[in-house]
């Protein structure tokens, strides 16, 4: 919020309205400081390292999960993604070429 004013010289001029951010006595390097020193003071404890191992744990038997299952054909049927002998023989039937027919 700024409010136009005529200064001098016919110029214009803008004021700020909001009130300052910084309090008397303050500047930004010692507001900096004192964050700085809330954050660095306290250790981090062990249940942190603890729960970090875990996730990382987590997270690595998810991508090896998941770089197994992209890398092998498992989802088809039969050992390597090759079709199983009773596939081929349920293809035969359903396309009507049963050897025992001919």
């Amino acid at each position: 919020m700024a409010e136009r004013s005529m200064g001098e010289g016919g110029r214009e001029r803008y004021v700020d309205l909001r009130p300052p951010v910084l309090g008397p006595g303050q500047t930004f390097n010692s507001i900096t400081k004192k964050i700085g020193d809330i954050v660095l003071m306290r250790g981090f404890k062990k249940g942190w390292v603890f729960g970090f191992l875990i996730v990382f744990l987590g997270s690595v038997m998810l991508f090896n999960t998941i770089a197994y299952l992209v890398s092998s054909r498992s989802s088809t049927p039969g050992a390597h993604g090759w079709p199983t002998t009773s596939s081929r023989i349920r293809a035969r039937w359903a396309c009507g070429r049963n050897s025992a027919a001919r």
